[in-house]
């Protein structure tokens, strides 16, 4: 299951969809042409068939948190290219849906199934698809179908290397050789890497998969792993897949967090793209409850070049960095250490949370709007839970703020509160990012 929004996901379709799949193709085909690309019935079978394979052809359907099927996109593919297709209910499924829906799909078929095209047919779509595809990077492809003028009008292709390319640096854009990438990998930069290994420092290397191949020991026991060899094959291209930030990130995944954390890997993933495409270094703060503490760290990812000056990987250097000089404040809301005085005082979760954002000098107001309480309802937690539980006569925000600052409680941050954050320092960089998410 991927995430595309808080309403939308993709699951993988298997043959129990077959007749729910048929009804999403014929509803949202205007004729038989629209569904050319599918053929027939033996078709539509011999690609669920190849399903489970995960390399070939397959499908994919929209569908909404209830699992209700409103779209069917997939992949058919041919050596080294694939052919794009979706068919959707555009009455549930709208534009900005389905632009987010092609995002993740050109990057699963680039980053991950390794396609070096792709390939989309447009006849039957509206003027406003074609345009989204065309911000998209697609360009008309009149090699195709060169007889037919309709067809080859509404033939559209798009090249990996390509994908998200600013034009004013097509001297990084060149075709890449994959093999002579892997040989420079595995005969220069992870020899000269390994030493590094047991070393006391953040350090990755990230190859042009998106793909950990190397890293120290530190680094992997920094987000929860035993060792090294536990990171290989991690990747932030998986930005989408639910499952694997739920285990990731365990108890801090859930339904009001989802969203941050899914986003926050794609940056991750686009940063990256952008250190790999325009051969420049990126620096960023990232700050992320990784094995269960509030720890923040610098990172710079720097591109790595082979003999002929082309970026063959990326190395990731992290250091521990003291967000706004509050990193010794904070601890894990978790910790018993930290928490002492909300077990004598046995506040509630809301009563930890009222206190904790009066201690940031928070006004009842704003306190609201972030818990998504009224101001009454803020206002009464602090007259009659909390000035009760501190033995405040009446109601004294300011008294609270001087407990909360002086008592340790603002060493808890109380977990319905944490958010993923991360910053990038350059705004060229943070706009690219941004805009491609």
């Amino acid at each position: 299951m991927w995430y595309i929004s808080e309403k939308y996901r993709l699951r993988m379709l298997q043959k129990d969809d077959y007749l729910e799949t048929l009804a999403i193709l014929t509803i949202s085909s205007y004729d038989d042409q629209d569904l050319s690309m599918l053929q027939n019935i033996a078709n539509l079978t011999q690609l669920t068939d190849s399903i489970p394979n995960h390399t070939n052809n397959f499908i994919l359907g929209i569908c909404d948190v209830h699992f209700t099927l409103l779209g069917v996109l997939g992949i058919i593919t041919n050596k080294e290219d694939a052919e794009l297709f979706f068919h959707i209910m555009p009455s549930h499924v709208k534009l900005e849906i389905l632009k987010k829906t092609l995002f993740w799909l050109i990057d699963y078929a680039f980053a991950t199934l390794q396609f070096t095209t792709l390939k989309i047919k447009s006849t039957k779509h509206s003027e406003q698809f074609r345009k989204l595809i065309q911000r998209l990077g697609f360009i008309k492809d009149s090699n195709i179908y060169a007889t037919n003028t309709i067809l080859a009008e509404a033939d559209y292709i798009l090249h990996e290397h390509q994908w998200l390319m600013d034009k004013d640096i097509q001297q990084h854009s060149a075709k890449r050789n994959i093999q002579e990438e892997e040989i420079y990998l595995r005969n220069v930069v992870i020899p000269f890497f390994s030493p590094m290994v047991n070393a006391p420092i953040y350090s990755t290397i990230i190859d042009r998969k998106h793909e950990i191949v190397m890293c120290s020991n530190q680094s992997a026991r920094s987000v929860g792993l035993e060792n090294w060899q536990s990171a290989l094959g991690l990747s932030y291209k998986l930005y989408a897949n639910i499952a694997l930030l739920e285990n990731h990130f365990k108890k801090y995944y859930n339904a009001k967090t989802a969203k941050l954390i899914h986003s926050y890997a794609h940056q991750i993933f686009r940063i990256q793209q952008y250190v790999f495409k325009h051969a420049q270094s990126v620096s960023f703060i990232d700050c992320l409850p990784y094995k269960k503490e509030f720890n923040s760290y610098l990172v710079t990812f720097s591109p790595i070049f082979d003999k002929n000056e082309k970026v063959v990987a990326l190395q990731s250097i992290a250091t521990e960095y003291n967000w706004f000089n509050t990193q010794d404040i904070f601890t894990e809301a978790n910790s018993i250490k930290s928490a002492d005085s909300q077990q004598i005082l046995h506040l509630s979760t809301r009563e930890l949370e009222v206190l904790f954002l009066l201690g940031l000098g928070i006004t009842q107001e704003e306190i609201g709007a972030a818990l998504g309480l009224k101001r009454n309802t803020i206002a009464s937690i602090i007259r009659k839970q909390l000035c009760s539980k501190f033995n405040i006569s009446g109601s004294n925000s300011k008294l609270l703020n001087n407990i909360a600052l002086t008592g340790g409680y603002m060493k808890v941050i109380p977990e319905s509160l944490w958010r993923p954050i991360l910053i990038i320092l350059e705004q060229k960089i943070m706009h690219w990012v941004t805009n491609r998410i």
